[in-house]
């Protein structure tokens, strides 16, 4: 290259040989550093042009140089890297289309300098020196081996590093100016961090193992760079965050247990970033023990407020012989339950004779003797339990018999009954009958029949009170009496065999068929029953007894109303289902689904509320409610709100004191956030005068005359008002025909709320040509002036002011809803004015041999720009409600619903939706050119004939104020509107959160607009919480 002279560099700028080629900063341009810096483009290393490390300052442009970059830099600078980020499959936009031609790192010089330079795209030229350019140096290549990731600083730590360049390439960075590779881009929109790096074409040009990557952050602050795919910006150590080597995002990066896709724990944390904290974690639902005694130390783990709990699953029961411990005293089957009663064993003798007793878990008959326990003696019994009476007695039984059964006589040897030890003696003397027939294998009253009234026509022992046996009683199987478990005793003979059974009395039925509690179940005329499908549940059209019922709760209650009954008894189980009560019918849960046993505390009925109308959530509804009416025994369960909605676990709704609500668990899901507001459109911006003309042929008035610049058109609505209003720039000065002490045309003011002015035109001059006919002089009135005077610029739009958040931070009802305040809009911009038309230049006359030379004509006015439309205002959040209560009039507390014993948890209420944005003013336009100066047109007297005045711009549109944040959604246990709430409603039930504890919405965030002062809406207001609340 030839000393002293300039080259192109890839930005279509000049570059002086020898001296650092950097491109100057232009404000306004969407470009950063790494746009704007060219010491390390291989695109201009390529131009052959030497660029010492040491230059940091652009060379001395000439001015229409430097106003030419200023006006095609910001342009010309998006270009590149729109070319740089969408290269086709060939290759990069920029550069060779083989990677062997480009440099093979950061900073390197091309390989082969002398290829053909007319191939690149870049723009760059070859080498007119014929020496090959050394266009890097050592100290700026990075280095080939591959950095090493440091650990992520802390923010602090991060933010405290100067800018002396210390940090090396691979870094995390905040600033350029921090990194020796004076390069700091961000990596993603939500990080203000970013990494230290150098631009790049290709992988070639990053150090080993890292990739040549398009990172877009905001804006058009994109770019390709080397990127190592290990970088992780990971402050907390989970490896989870912002980059390539990240395991995955991360929602809270100053916690190692919180990331996408993290395991759940009961902490209070939403470890797994899903937006619910604690949900379903791990340990929720397993076993645990309570530390009490026998059933009572079974648990079941429960998350509550951060911490796992151990809530019972079983409560004291009846000790029953089952190897338990039922009634949690301490000790297993105490108090030998099932024992006590007489029965028979299966031993021989005396030892068939027992007493019940609780062993092993089971009632067994355990002989009062035991086998062996005794010698044989002669008394007529089997005392040792060998299967023979009076073992070792010969003879006994011998000789004859008179008489039959108790009364046979003599002939017989019996024991001796003062030595029963002694050989058996005869008893000669036949015996009496006994006055009264007893069950005791004998014939007592010697009709020849052995308990002749105690057996059937088949000899079995079929009665009650000798069932199989003598002395079986039927009626002792049942501790404490038959009555105690609504059965009759019987003694049922089946195959040959005689066994005690039981009848249920007065209606009870043995529902869960288990016969050692008997008839457990007196049915309930009066209701519909209702258990999930896997406990028998249909919907049909004749459900609902105790042994075939419904499957939901509506469809019993459409039962109940067909069949006139009073009550709906709902068993344990989840019920996903929207509930509504009619009139008169109760609703009763906690029901065991085996054997309609109820305890709401043992066995859970859930109503988990399913779908809404609209956006509010409701799980159960009560309305007009006045006759006798019972909700008890639930786990209620409401569903979060859709967008703007309420959610609400009961629901009521001009209903009396006849509703009673007792004994449940009711749970609000979160109210539904607000809609944001709409954003506000910006203003059109507004349109260019044409330039000036100038008469180039043509002496006298008769010819024709140049045509005056014409004002920017453009008419925009005023968004304030509904009406139009030009905008329109004026028209430029009209060049008159030259004459003594007269004016050249005035330009036009231009149109608007406040136009600027059209500039006045000068005097004409008198031209007198010089002696010998070539030259001469130009003369003006001194009063008239002679300078062309330009349009004045149109005033802007006012500005509009910002959305003001609604002051009811306590919201309103509406149809029997709660709803919130929205923020308020944002005013609109108004639209700017155009400018005025600049005046034409001053003519020349001749009053010797008359000659008329016209001036050039102004240029028109640019039109104004129109004004921006305003931020909408954001929605309310919507609320969150266990009980909602509302009434149509003003009602008494004495007619109010019953509440008690009932536990309430709020939920969260909805946060407000933001304000939309004002939209920005348009911009107003340039003026045109004056017409140019006669300089060229050689006649006499173009010296003094100047250009015509130049139009003046059009004001800037005024820009919209954003709108406001909507009110956060309010969050209450019991909300009552348009009733007394009764002072027992805080006594009678259990909140279990204070009213200190704000668990109402954020309010939305204003709406932003180009006038921060005037323009940026109000933020909303937080929703209002507490136990109980009114309006």
């Amino acid at each position: 290259m030839i000393p002293g002279t300039w080259a192109w560099g890839h930005l279509g700028l000049p570059v002086r040989a020898g001296a650092r080629a950097v491109a100057p900063f232009v404000p306004g341009a969407h470009c950063k550093g790494h746009c704007m810096s060219t010491r390390n483009s291989p695109i201009l290393q390529r131009t052959g042009v030497e660029v010492p490390a040491t230059s940091r300052v652009p060379p001395v442009i000439p001015h229409h140089q430097a106003l030419l970059m200023h006006r095609i830099l910001p342009a010309v600078c998006v270009l590149l890297l729109v070319f740089a980020g969408c290269s086709d499959d060939e290759g990069p936009a920029f550069g060779p289309s083989d990677p062997s031609d480009g440099p093979s790192s950061p900073g390197s010089a091309p390989s082969d300098p002398s290829g053909d330079v007319d191939s690149d795209v870049s723009g760059s030229i070859p080498d007119v020196t014929g020496e090959d350019p050394d266009v890097s140096t050592p100290s700026e290549e990075p280095s080939s081996v591959e950095p090493t990731r440091t650990p992520t600083p802390d923010e602090d730590e991060l933010d405290a590093i100067p800018d002396d360049g210390s940090l090396r390439i691979g870094d995390v960075c905040r600033r350029n100016g921090q990194c020796e590779t004076e390069f700091c881009p961000r990596i993603a929109i939500e990080t203000i961090d970013g990494i230290c790096t150098t631009a790049c074409e290709l992988d070639t040009d990053c150090p080993d193992g890292w990739g040549c990557v398009f990172i877009a952050t905001s804006g058009a602050d994109a770019a390709f760079v080397c990127i190592d795919p290990n970088f992780c910006i990971d402050r907390d150590g989970d490896g989870y965050g912002v980059g390539p080597g990240c395991d995955g995002p991360d929602c809270d990066d100053g916690d190692p247990e919180v990331f996408f896709g993290a395991p759940e724990f009961c902490d209070g944390k939403d470890n797994s970033c899903n937006g619910i904290i604690d949900d379903r974690p791990i340990g929720q639902g397993d076993p645990c023990e309570m530390g009490d005694f026998g059933i009572c130390n079974e648990g079941i783990q429960f998350c509550r407020f951060g911490e796992l709990q151990c809530e019972p699953a079983n409560t004291p029961q009846v000790e029953v012989c089952n190897g338990l411990d039922m009634n949690c005293d301490g000790t297993v089957d105490s108090g030998n339950p099932g024992g006590g009663q007489p029965c028979s064993t299966d031993f021989d003798g005396v030892c068939g004779t027992g007493e019940t007793r609780c062993v092993e878990a089971e009632v067994r008959c355990v002989p009062t003797v035991e086998p062996g326990e005794q010698e044989e003696i002669c008394n007529g019994l089997d005392m040792n339990c060998d299967g023979t009476v009076d073992t070792g007695f010969e003879g006994l039984g011998d000789i004859c018999f008179a008489g039959e059964g108790i009364c046979a006589r003599a002939g017989a040897f019996v024991c001796d009954p003062s030595d029963p030890t002694a050989d058996p003696i005869c008893s000669a003397t036949p015996g009496a009958p006994a006055p009264v027939e007893q069950c005791d294998y004998q014939d007592d009253n010697c009709d020849g029949e052995v308990d002749g009234a105690f057996r059937n026509a088949q000899g079995l022992y079929a009665s009650v009170e000798h069932c199989g046996a003598c002395n079986l009683d039927c009626n002792n199987f049942w501790p404490g009496g038959p009555e105690q478990f609504n059965v009759v005793p019987t003694c049922e003979v089946t195959g040959g065999i005689a066994q005690c059974g039981f009848e249920c009395a007065g209606g009870y039925v043995d529902a869960d068929g288990v016969a050692e509690n008997g008839c457990e179940l007196l049915p309930d005329a009066g209701a519909i029953y209702v258990s999930r499908p896997a406990n028998g549940g249909t919907d049909g059209g004749d459900c609902g007894a105790w042994d075939s019922p419904c499957a939901t709760i509506t469809f019993a209650l459409t039962r109940a109303q067909a069949e006139g009954r009073e009550r709906v008894r709902v068993s344990d189980g989840v019920f996903r289902e929207r509930v509504t009560m009619v009139d008169g019918i109760s609703l009763l849960g906690g029901h065991n689904s085996a054997n309609w046993t109820r305890n709401p505390e043992v066995f859970v009925t859930l109503i988990s509320g399913v779908g809404g109308d609209g956006a509010d959530r409701i799980a159960v509804r009560a309305e007009s409610i006045t006759q006798d009416t019972v909700l008890s025994g639930f786990t209620i369960q409401a569903e979060n709100a859709a967008p703007g909605g309420n959610s609400i676990g009961v629901y009521i709704r001009d209903a009396g004191d006849g509703l009673l609500m007792e004994d449940n668990q009711v749970f609000a899901g979160r109210g539904g956030n607000g809609a944001a507001g709409q954003a506000g459109s910006p203003g059109t911006n507004g349109t260019s005068g044409s330039n000036g003309a100038l008469r180039t042929t043509g002496r006298n008035c008769g010819a024709t005359r140049p045509v005056p610049g014409g004002g920017g058109s453009l008419s925009c609505e005023n968004l304030r008002t509904g009406d139009t209003i030009n905008v329109s720039g004026g028209s430029g000065g009209e060049a008159t025909c030259p004459s003594a002490n007269t004016r050249t045309g005035e330009g036009m003011a231009g149109e608007g709320l406040s136009g600027g002015e059209g500039g006045l035109g000068p005097g004409h001059f008198q031209g007198i040509p010089a002696t010998g006919g070539t030259g001469g002089t130009c003369s003006v009135t001194p009063a008239l002036g002679v300078d062309p005077v330009p349009g004045s610029s149109g005033a802007a739009g006012t500005d509009g002011n910002r959305g003001s958040r609604s002051g009811n931070a306590s919201g309103s009802v509406a149809d029997g809803q709660w709803r919130g305040g929205a923020g308020g809009d944002g005013q609109a911009g108004l639209p700017g004015s155009g400018g005025g038309g600049g005046s034409a230049a001053a003519g020349v006359f001749t009053t010797v041999n008359p000659e008329f030379y016209f001036g050039a004509t102004g240029g028109g006015g640019g039109s104004g720009g129109c004004g921006g439309a305003a931020g909408r205002g954001g929605a309310a959040g919507g609320g969150s409600f266990a009980v909602f209560i509302s009434q149509s009039s003003a009602t008494d507390s004495s007619d109010m619903p019953r509440l008690r014993q009932n536990t309430l948890n709020r939920g969260q209420g909805g946060d407000g939706g933001a304000g939309g944005n004002g939209g920005g003013g348009g911009d107003g336009s340039l003026g045109g050119s004056g017409g140019p100066t006669a300089a060229d047109l050689g006649n006499r007297f173009d010296f003094c004939m100047l250009a015509g005045g130049s139009g003046g711009s059009g004001g800037r549109g005024g820009h919209g104020g954003g709108g406001a944040g909507g009110n956060g959604g309010a969050s209450f246990d019991i909300f009552v509107h348009n009733g007394t709430a009764r002072p027992a409603y805080a006594n009678n039930n259990t909140f279990t959160l204070g009213d200190d504890i704000g668990t109402g919405g954020n309010g939305g965030v204003g709406g932003n607009s180009s006038n921060t002062a005037l323009g940026t809406g109000q933020n909303g207001s937080a929703g209002l919480s507490g136990q109980i609340g009114s309006l």
